[in-house]
């Protein structure tokens, strides 16, 4: 059921770390119907039980590593982290993230865009490792 998810739609989680919030206050605009992100496949979801897509943003410090890694643990796998703005730069110095939106203050539909290129690679990534386990099968 996963699988036939993340073919179809992203649903994401933010976790904002604080700093000046432009990437924030952009990322809250890509919810308005003018930029429609619903109807680009991305919903915004609160629980991290939901969620596909961790998008940080924010300058991100010693204090928010654990519940970063906390809401990680909970969401289903696979699941995609990305690093939105140049202040979330700073999450790969503590975790592993699968994806960099680098600008300052990026604008929504840049946003969506950038999403929608973060779980179309991690998609692609996951066929590329299903594809070589077949192989591996087909082999045997």
């Amino acid at each position: 059921m996963l699988t036939i998810n993340l073919n179809k739609s992203i649903w994401a989680m933010n976790f904002n770390c604080g700093g000046c919030n432009g990437c924030y206050t952009e990322l809250l605009l890509t919810k308005c119907p003018v930029f429609g992100a619903q109807n680009a496949g991305i919903k915004y979801v609160q629980n991290p039980i939901h969620a596909d897509a961790l998008i940080i943003t924010g300058k991100v410090i010693d204090a928010d590593i654990p519940h970063i890694k906390k809401l990680y643990r909970i969401m289903p796998k696979p699941a995609i982290i990305m690093a939105l703005g140049d202040c979330a730069e700073s999450a790969k110095d503590y975790i592993n993230v699968d994806y960099f939106a680098p600008g300052c203050s990026l604008s929504p539909d840049k946003i969506i865009n950038e999403i929608l290129n973060a779980h179309k690679s991690k998609r692609n990534k996951r066929d590329r490792h299903n594809k070589t386990e077949r192989e591996i099968n087909d082999d045997e």
